[in-house]
């Protein structure tokens, strides 16, 4: 059963017991999958979902961390710590020098990304 398309968009059947939802927060590409079975009720329940998370991200008082507390994906996002407001893609500073290296863990993350 899975991968198979619905007729919401960015929602897919994932597994018989999974629903996977599709958005882009802050320019990344993020897939959550929700444990839901795919069932036509609650493929209309994710697409709410997902257009609610839409909102709060065009709102801009959308939590990663909040909305999703046990997502891999949830560490990129987080608000106000060294990791985004310094290491994050495209907050790097112009000189490089001017700030200490990130320490290997850092370094690894943003290397994968």
């Amino acid at each position: 059963m899975g991968n198979k398309r619905s007729n919401y968009e960015g929602v897919r059947i994932a597994s018989a017991s999974t629903v996977e939802i599709d958005f882009y927060y802050q320019g990344v590409r993020c897939r959550e999958r929700l444990k839901l079975q795919p069932t036509p009720a609650n493929l209309r329940k994710a697409a709410r979902h997902r257009a609610a998370i839409i909102d709060a991200i065009d709102a801009g008082t959308f939590d990663y961390q909040v909305t999703f507390p046990r997502s891999k994906n949830a560490r990129k996002f987080l608000r106000g710590t060294a990791w985004t407001t310094t290491y994050a893609p495209g907050s790097t500073p112009r000189n490089p020098r001017s700030r200490p290296a990130p320490t290997a863990t850092i370094a690894r993350r943003s290397r994968a990304n």
